[in-house]
């Protein structure tokens, strides 16, 4: 496995060498769901894929994908991401570390760290899986719900 990027602060651009690599299939996936597009990655898995969202139960299949990435796209508002690394081995490979900004439909925003291993075959992707690190999110939902809890003190 070789790492194609390192941490980067800047989008990651790949040149194009004709026939897509690991690398510029990725970044064509990570585009649509930048979009959240759900045709468009949908696009991007084999038939008989697999989708799996943190500790949900697996999707298979496009139908069962398209219901997943569905719901994950209207329960949002907004999507952004920052590659921080990504890995590849051969053509079949790749795994990316991002930063996902997300923002709901109540226009809260929060950072989600994101770790994507995705298996490819015939150029699309048979297996996705996206280990969520929801510390962050929980920390802040702790904190919010703390906050309404504690009176705040008044100044005089």
């Amino acid at each position: 496995m070789r790492c194609v990027t390192g941490r980067v602060d800047k989008p990651v651009e790949w040149a194009s060498s004709g026939k897509p690599g690991v690398e510029e299939r990725t970044a064509g996936f990570m585009r649509a769901l930048g979009m959240l597009d759900v045709d468009e990655i949908l696009s991007c898995f084999a038939d008989s894929a697999s989708l799996r969202l943190g500790n949900a139960p697996p999707s298979f299949g496009k139908p069962a994908i398209r219901r997943a990435v569905l719901q994950l796209a209207t329960q949002l508002a907004g999507i952004e991401h920052r590659i921080l690394s990504l890995w590849a081995s051969g053509d079949s490979l790749s795994v990316i570390e991002v930063d996902a900004h997300l923002t709901s439909l109540s226009d809260a925003q929060f950072i989600l760290p994101l770790t994507l291993l995705l298996c490819w075959t015939g150029g699309q992707i048979y297996s996705c899986q996206v280990c969520l690190y929801w510390e962050p999110c929980v920390a802040i939902e702790v904190t919010r719900h703390l906050q309404r809890l504690v009176p705040r003190a008044r100044h005089t």
